[in-house]
């Protein structure tokens, strides 16, 4: 793996514009549940982040090969569970843009969503990916006495998202 690549990969954790939650399948009444976040630049680099980066074509088979073995590695984690950085119109929050992917959408469509999550989710055949994003004016993803919020920015959370009946299917 070039150096570049490694900068990009390193750049996931920096930059979170991409959420990837997974949630571990738990019995009841034992340990939490484990989530991983993922967060990735634009790949498409629409320009509309406050850092935007010239970045390599996603698309190429070099790097087609390179998002694989990301993917390959994340599916070791064994999510349940994947949501992304997307509106989703539908009650149970499922990406309508997921019911359309196939193999073939890889080498057309550079969104990292599709690239790492959707490829993700596909690989370890499941049926849905979950679109959460805090711009919606439908949800309220951060349940918190916004009021307590200081300069330090405490909050006091009601509930998580993982906790709601959604996303316990």
């Amino acid at each position: 793996m070039n150096i570049r690549m490694k900068t990009q990969i390193a750049s996931l954790l920096c930059l979170s514009t991409l959420v990837s939650i997974s949630l571990a399948q738990t019995p009841a009444n034992s340990a939490p549940a484990q989530v991983m976040v993922l967060g990735t630049y634009h790949f498409g680099n629409p320009g509309q982040d406050l850092h935007n980066m010239k970045a390599d074509n996603v698309l190429t088979p070099e790097k087609q090969a390179e998002l694989a073995d990301v993917a390959a590695r994340l599916a070791r984690f064994k999510p349940t569970k994947i949501a992304v950085e997307a509106l989703s119109e539908r009650a149970d929050l499922t990406a309508r843009k997921f019911d359309g992917f196939t193999l073939d959408t890889l080498t057309k469509d550079p969104d990292e969503r599709v690239q790492i999550a959707f490829r993700l989710a596909q690989q370890l055949g499941q049926n849905s990916v979950y679109g959460i994003d805090e711009q919606s004016d439908k949800i309220d993803y951060f349940l918190f006495d916004k009021s307590s919020l200081t300069r330090k920015r405490t909050m006091k959370p009601r509930f998580s998202i993982a906790s709601t009946p959604r996303w316990n299917k």
